[in-house]
């Protein structure tokens, strides 16, 4: 009920962003694509020595596929599993963890796993990013470790309970295992093919788990400092990796990162050659990419900071198209001004080769002929976009009329153009076709066409009319209104718990919480 309620709550986000998936080209992703991502099986050696490697994961990627939990609550998790009670509440809960932690490692290798085949029914990509779900299990097996040893640390002498040698083998041998991962890098028998870290790198791991295993050790006969010293070093082992990898060799001012976001030289919005609309074209040579199919970068939406309009799609999520953005023609129809080409350079693939787009035609125009035929680049190419436009059906328009337009409104979700015409023509708007858009002449509901494959149009009639086009998607129709719903939903059943007595327990009478064991 709860997760439904959740779902209700976000439909206004969950269920635009849910269409806009099945109109990108995830809806037709391949095998490779799905498995990209994948967590090699290798790097479940983080969990013990998290700076054995080189970039400290196989695969290069550390902000996606880091495993490490931190010396101390894997120690506490582990130890949690190994000595649960033999019945109660807290076996079912370490039980259910065990079975998602085992699950979610499977998901996150991906292509190395069995349930791969399972995976491949979801347009994600990715897989290594179900260790978030590991970690999570993972954390509430460490909470039920820490638990145990607050009991152990909280009793002295002969009333310390027995179970506590067992709880210590285990974390003792999760340290063993840290150190032999360190020796086995410093060792000669290292295997060279592996990108391993420097010596002191991996050394330093085995130190931290060795330290966490003295100091739970301490803890748990009740020194006074190896509680404190636990939470200490607990908090400074994770801090110290996260920020080190991330934030510490990164770190710069807004203003000078939005800077050396991508932009073409040209970038006046005064200009009357300059649209603010771009496009990136493949790296030469073309590196790996999420989307080998497009050959296209899955990178450059910082020039979105800038002001500037991406008319290939958000990196990340782009949209099915029919034309190759590759082609002048192609650029010249989308109202293109730059096309921008990401070059090798010393950080990577951060330079790019800007070539303008010549003769752009307007993004608002009127054509009056039609060529009916399915939307194909082969098809466009010999198009002559300025007089002409590619439709799917026959519309009636006269090659012989003329017309006028002045642009009243261009903002998202809405524009407003006056046509003056001679005769029915086809008015053309250089934004992307949706089936959510929907277009009016003078307060009377007109249809909306595929234009040159995937921009989009309707007809005007002739003579002196006010043309107003607005993006109302079902998704985000419904999505708001359920959302609504689901907000005042929320309000009167918080309200109603103020006004029920059965619904909240007075204070001072509630029951003393159990532990779980």
């Amino acid at each position: 009920l709860a997760k439904s309620w959740g779902l209700a709550l976000g439909a206004v986000q969950f269920l635009p962003t849910w269409e806009m998936l099945h109109d990108s080209v995830r809806a037709a992703a391949g095998a490779e694509f799905l498995a990209s991502g994948s967590l090699h099986p290798a790097n479940l050696v983080q969990l013990v020595a998290p700076y054995l490697f080189r970039g400290r994961v196989l695969g290069g990627n550390t902000h996606e596929m880091g495993l490490y939990l931190g010396a101390a609550p894997l120690c506490l998790a582990v130890a949690g599993w190994a000595t649960a009670p033999k019945h109660g509440r807290g076996r079912i809960i370490l039980a259910a963890c065990a079975a998602g932690a085992i699950l979610s490692i499977l998901a996150a290798v991906g292509r190395y796993s069995p349930l791969f085949a399972l995976q491949r029914m979801l347009p994600f990509r990715c897989p290594c990013r179900a260790v978030v779900l590991f970690q999570f299990s993972a954390a509430i097996a460490a909470a039920y470790g820490f638990q145990r040893l607050l009991r152990f640390s909280r009793r002295t002498g002969s009333k310390r309970p027995a179970e506590i040698r067992p709880f210590l083998r285990v974390v003792f041998a999760i340290a063993a295992a840290s150190i032999a991962a360190a020796a086995l890098r410093v060792s000669v028998a290292a295997p060279a093919a592996l990108p391993w870290a420097e010596p002191a790198a991996a050394v330093s791991g085995a130190l931290l788990f060795s330290a966490a295993a003295l100091t739970i050790a301490a803890a748990a006969h009740g020194y006074p400092f190896g509680m404190v010293g636990l939470i200490l070093l607990t908090a400074g082992d994770l801090a110290t990796y996260g920020l080190s990898y991330a934030v510490w060799p990164e770190t710069q001012p807004f203003d000078v990162w939005r800077s050396r976001a991508a932009a073409p030289p040209l970038s006046d919005p005064q200009d009357p050659s300059w649209s603010g609309r771009v496009v990136f074209l493949p790296h030469s040579p073309a590196p790996p990419s999420p989307f080998p199919a497009l050959g296209r970068p899955a990178v450059g939406n910082e020039c979105l900071l800038k002001g500037l309009r991406r008319m290939d799609g958000y990196a990340g999520l782009p949209p099915r198209r029919v034309l190759d953005m590759g082609s002048p023609t192609a650029r010249r129809i989308a109202d293109v001004s730059w096309a921008g080409r990401f070059q090798p350079s010393s950080l990577g693939y951060a330079a790019v080769a800007w070539e303008k787009s010549p003769d752009r035609l307007p993004r608002f125009r009127t054509v009056g002929r039609v060529v009916v035929a399915s939307p194909t680049p082969a098809v466009i190419e010999r198009l002559d976009p300025q007089r002409a436009a590619l439709v799917e059906k026959a519309v009636g328009v006269s090659p012989e009329a003329a017309a006028r337009l002045g642009v009243l409104d261009d903002r998202p979700g809405r524009m407003a153009v006056a046509v003056q015409a001679s005769g029915p023509l086809l008015l053309v708007v250089s934004e992307a076709y949706h089936s959510g858009w929907g277009a009016a002449v003078d307060g009377r509901e007109s249809e909306v066409l595929r234009v040159n494959g995937d921009f989009m149009g309707c007809v005007v009639p002739p003579g002196r009319h006010r043309v107003i086009l607005a993006f109302r998607p079902w998704s985000l129709i419904w999505g708001r209104g359920i959302s609504f719903a689901a907000l005042t939903l929320s309000a009167g059943a918080f309200l109603l718990s103020l006004h029920v007595p059965s619904l909240h327990v007075p204070r001072g009478r509630g029951r003393k919480p159990k532990t779980l064991d």
